[in-house]
Parts: C-alpha cells; structure tokens; sequence
C-alpha cells in the first residue's frame, strides 16, 4: 500500500532536531537522542535534540518526521516524532507485512523483528523495501 504522509498528524508528537555528525537520516529512520537542547546556548546545536541513527540493538527514541520530507543533517534542522506518538513513519529495510514487529538495521531503517530481538514498532499496514509505513511505537522482546 502506498504510504499517505496526510493520512496522521504526528505534529503535537514532534521536536527540532539536527544530527549530532555528518551523516544523512531520510523521514522514517529511527533514531537514537545524543543530546538535549541546552541553555544557556552557545553554539547552533544547543537549541536542538541532538541525534544519531539507531544502530542495530540499539535503543530507539524516535523517528525522522514524514510530514514535511525534511531529511536530517548535521548542517539541515528538522523534526523529529517522539515515539509517545499513536503512529510514526517508519523506513523499511525490506518488504514486510501487517502486525510484523520492527527493530532498527544499522542505518536506522527498519526490519523484522526475529525471536530474542527487541521491538519497538508494529506495523498497521503493508510496506515496500526503501518506502514508509505507518507503525505503531511498541516496546516488546520477541
């Protein structure tokens, strides 16, 4: 199925943020938060939650925003859906189906969650390799 950005807001969900290195994270990739926004503020990325992509075992916090295509550097602000969120968009490492669990890949996109793994989405519809998906936050060992 083709994912509709419009079809959710994740707006009340979502914070500003950069990434904390030189590296590019796509709406969907999960992610992992460095660093609070600090005060007093004495450089750029102090205003900012600070984040890395969610390495494979990795703990997940949140997920780049679909909602406006931003993709996030760490020249390139953008927002960021927490993951109390009812649904957030995921980036999908491969083709996966309705109700599969999800665990972040080395990138931060996201694959199937397999037995021993820890879950931390479920996904509400169907999705294709390399597209988004809705997926509802879970925090689950399979």
């Amino acid at each position: 199925m083709t994912f509709n950005k419009k079809s959710y807001s994740t707006l009340q969900y979502e914070v500003p943020a950069i990434a904390d290195s030189a590296t590019t994270m796509p709406p969907g990739t999960g992610l992992k938060i460095t660093k609070f926004p600090v005060d007093p503020v004495t450089k750029t990325e102090d205003n900012y939650y600070n984040v890395a992509a969610a390495g494979a075992g990795a703990e997940v916090h949140a997920v780049v925003n679909a909602r406006d295509g931003v993709t996030i550097t760490d020249k390139i602000m953008g927002r960021i859906v927490m993951l109390n969120a009812g649904l957030i968009p995921v980036l999908l490492s491969a083709d996966l189906k309705k109700d599969d669990y999800l665990k972040p890949t080395t990138s931060g996109k996201w694959d199937k969650a397999m037995a021993g793994d820890k879950a931390f989405a479920k996904l509400v519809d169907d999705g294709s390799k390399d597209g988004l998906a809705w997926a509802r936050p879970v925090e689950v060992k399979i």
